[in-house]
């Protein structure tokens, strides 16, 4: 469906592609031009994998911190530049097409090659013509803030930096709930409110977990124990940063989840890493989370966008950058990853926000310290939706009503179930998509699973404005710190 997005919308793109039969196992990149629909290759370049700092095989150890040492052989990297500049309109971004199945092709920092040397911004082009329903009169962003190594007042400044930096980018009425660990919530509640417009703050007590936390990941320096940690469909692993933040949302959906936490890169596959239990100051233990227990919680809270901070002392970059990828590929969603050590003013996550979340078109950020999956129509030197002919048609059965669509995104807040309904509704919508783009589909198949799309929304259509059934218990404890003073006889 990247190709279909291409000609649809005429875009410049680099085609990237992992050759892993060939010996030794190569990279071969593609500046593609689009014109009247029609794409032309203008220039190639095949490579060895090693050349780019990919080795033949991983190493988990090497991984740590900023991992390897990724580069642009010199001669590309002009020939390239050259090439898009004189042959791409100035002002359109340049698309990164990574070309499935990529590998570790996920691992590279490619806006963080490529940015220096190109005269055009780099967005990523995503694998799905869904357009997710979203609102357009209000955002609520849940913030995960982990805590790690080195100093916590720190830890707690940037926590601070980045709400305000999340809020400040989002030009509609913004709520921000943010999800910190026990050590950086004492922190964060004596402060003034890192916010400085009247977009509410909502700053949420671990202590809400009580003492039934489910320590499986221990040791003297948070090691993980990555088997079982997968959280598959059989047996999942409870998480409880996951469960605390789903319970304390009491049934309102958000539309954009932000990690702040570190990663792993274990058996080549990318996991977050986040404290085993956020409300022990003590456990020292690590909880893993796979980006498929991330799919799930994104579609449960009713979430359309997802970013991914790696702070500073990230166990892995290179982890956090495999799972922010992948994400992007399990489902229909907007996406963004920001490396914070090389974005101390948080200015390009500033820019990559305002692209990902508002309602007209935005420019694309200019910083390689993000990366940006999203729809060309968002972006503003782009062609518009409705400019261009031939609109995609929305699968059979996976377009909600009037009422839903209002619901989502009219409403001040809208219910979980509605926008998580939603959301997997536009997951097998994009299944379809992806069925019948890749070969021909038995018709049975995709009637039946057109059938069942269509009774789910008959199904949210019909109750979808009840009333909202009581919560047996109350909500969680938050802290509401919009315009909350600071506390002068704690230190900062």
């Amino acid at each position: 469906m990247a190709e279909m997005l291409k000609r649809r919308y005429d875009l410049n793109a680099l085609k990237v592609r992992l050759l892993a039969d060939a010996d030794p196992p190569s990279v071969r990149c593609e500046l593609e031009l689009t014109r009247e629909h029609q794409s032309e290759p203008v220039a190639s370049w095949q490579l060895p994998a090693t050349e780019l700092g990919l080795p033949p095989v991983l190493d988990c150890a090497t991984s740590h911190g900023t991992g390897y040492e990724f580069r642009l052989p010199d001669a590309m990297a002009a020939e390239l530049a050259q090439a898009v500049r004189g042959a791409a309109v100035p002002e359109r971004p340049l698309w990164l097409h990574l070309v499935r199945p990529y590998g570790h092709l996920g691992l590279v920092p490619w806006e963080q090659l490529l940015v220096p040397v190109l005269p055009v911004p780099v967005l990523r082009l995503p694998d799905f013509v869904v357009e997710p329903v979203r609102s357009r009169r209000a955002v609520t962003v849940a913030l995960c803030a982990d805590d790690g190594p080195g100093d916590l007042g720190e830890q707690a400044d940037l926590v601070g930096r980045l709400a305000a930096a999340i809020v400040g980018a989002i030009p509609l009425p913004t709520t921000l709930h943010i999800f910190p660990t026990a050590q950086l919530y004492e922190r964060l509640r004596h402060i003034k409110s890192p916010v400085d417009r009247t977009d509410r703050v909502l700053l949420h007590d671990p202590a809400a977990l009580g003492d039934d936390t489910s320590g499986t990941y221990a040791g003297a320096d948070r090691a993980p124990v990555y088997p079982g940690s997968t959280d598959s469909a059989v047996g999942q692993h409870r998480n409880d940063w996951l469960t605390w933040m789903r319970d304390a949302l009491c049934g309102h959906g958000v539309d954009v989840v932000h990690f702040l936490a570190g990663a792993v890169l274990r058996l080549d596959q990318g996991a977050l890493a986040l404290s085993d239990s956020p409300a022990d100051p003590d456990d020292t233990g690590l909880s893993v989370v796979s980006t498929a227990a991330l799919t799930r919680f994104l579609l449960q809270v009713g979430a359309w966008g997802c970013g991914f901070t790696s702070p500073p002392g990230n166990p892995s970059e290179m982890g956090l950058r495999l799972v922010a990828t992948t994400v992007a590929g399990l489902r229909p969603t907007a996406l963004l990853h920001h490396e914070a050590r090389l974005d101390p003013g948080l200015r390009a996550l500033a820019d990559g926000y305002r692209l990902m979340t508002s309602p007209d078109p935005a420019l694309p950020p200019t910083d390689g310290a993000v990366f940006v999956y999203c729809q060309p129509f968002q972006v503003a030197t782009e062609p518009g939706r409705d400019e261009l002919p031939g609109v995609v048609a929305t699968a059979p059965g996976a377009a909600p009503s009037d009422k839903v669509r209002g619901l989502v995104t009219d409403a001040p807040a809208t219910p979980t179930w509605v926008s998580a309904s939603q959301r997997f509704v536009e997951q097998y919508e994009w299944r379809l998509h992806q069925w019948n783009d890749a070969q021909p589909v038995p018709e049975q198949l995709t009637d039946g699973v057109a059938k069942a799309l269509e009774l789910i929304q008959g199904v949210v259509d019909r109750y979808a404005d009840a009333p909202a059934v009581e919560p047996q218990s109350p909500p969680p404890p938050a802290m509401d710190i919009s315009d909350a003073p600071g506390d002068p006889e704690v230190p900062r």
